[in-house]
């Protein structure tokens, strides 16, 4: 098919910023829209939205993703995530399906409540064990009942060279700590946003969401790990790369130890196996996802 035209909600994030530089090198037509341009709150913007960029694809990359804040406030931020990740995707997949558009919607590892020890599959049975992710978890089942064209994908633990992340704060620890504790008791499956960005465009140039291969997908990096042994690989591969002069030591806590209010899984791995074989992207390995991020990165401060 011809290059497809593509609308993107979530602009500002590391997936939505990744997305951005990985069309603009293949030469996608991506317009990108972030919440001050599109508040999909508002199902009339959501629908003049599309009306006056005529996509044939939508990607909600937009989420509340505050996943400590939803637990606080005595229900004020509770209400703030269902209206951005259940009403607001409720309001996408309602205008996308009305206007016969493709939607990949975002969704995450944490609808699970952790108690595999196995990677999750999409047959898995959610059980989602806080607000964030009983509020993404609604938003999945709104793209459902809209009935429109769909493509739900799920992930986790995404790091890259935008934005705040985990690979971003070891980083900055490295320069100043000789020592680091790192939570050892909470395991998934680090993902590169930029491979999971290049894959999602590949599916819209593939233009191969409908009947046979919507619904839903897992993609994940295919390494399962604790947060406290990805900081050492990490260490490692920016040590490795002249980023760092040494690598910390790493310190591993309970997450017991590290006061959260929102729970988070102990195991939120996920397999992607159906994703690959269904779009035959095949997703790099953990150090050469990683190299990507730490070339960029360098890259970044270099400028």
């Amino acid at each position: 098919m011809m290059s497809p035209r593509i609308l993107l909600s979530g602009a500002s994030g590391q997936l939505g910023l990744c997305l951005i530089e990985r069309a603009a090198a293949l030469g996608v037509d991506l317009i990108s829209l972030d919440r001050a341009a599109l508040d999909i709150t508002d199902r009339n913007a959501m629908t003049h939205a599309l009306t006056v960029h005529n996509p044939d694809f939508f990607i909600n990359a937009a989420a509340y993703t505050k996943v400590d804040h939803a637990e606080q406030s005595a229900g004020k931020n509770r209400e703030q995530a269902f209206a951005v990740n259940a009403t607001g995707v409720a309001n996408v997949a309602a205008a996308c399906a009305a206007q016969n558009v493709a939607l990949i919607h975002l969704s995450t590892d944490y609808v699970f409540a952790g108690q595999a020890r196995h990677p999750y599959t999409e047959t898995d049975s959610p059980s989602p064990q806080g607000v964030y992710a009983a509020s993404k978890l609604a938003g999945e089942k709104a793209c459902v009942e809209q009935g429109g064209r769909h493509l739900i994908i799920r992930t986790g633990w995404l790091y890259s060279e935008h934005g705040h992340n985990f690979l971003k704060t070891m980083l900055r620890l490295a320069i100043t700590k000789k020592r680091i504790a790192v939570v050892a008791d909470q395991y998934g499956c680090p993902t590169y946003a930029g491979d999971l960005a290049a894959a999602i465009l590949q599916i819209c140039i593939q233009g191969r969401i409908g009947p046979a291969v919507g619904g839903l997908y897992h993609y994940a990096g295919p390494t399962v790990c604790s947060w406290s042994e990805f900081a050492r690989i990490i260490f490692r591969q920016a040590q490795a790369q002249g980023q760092l002069a040494h690598c910390p030591q790493v310190m591993d806590i309970s997450s017991a130890n590290y006061a959260a209010a929102a729970p988070r899984p102990a195991y939120s791995a996920l397999n992607s196996t159906k994703f690959q074989h269904t779009f035959g992207i095949k997703i790099p390995p953990l150090k050469e996802s990683l190299n990507a991020a730490l070339y960029a990165l360098r890259h970044q401060n270099e400028n």
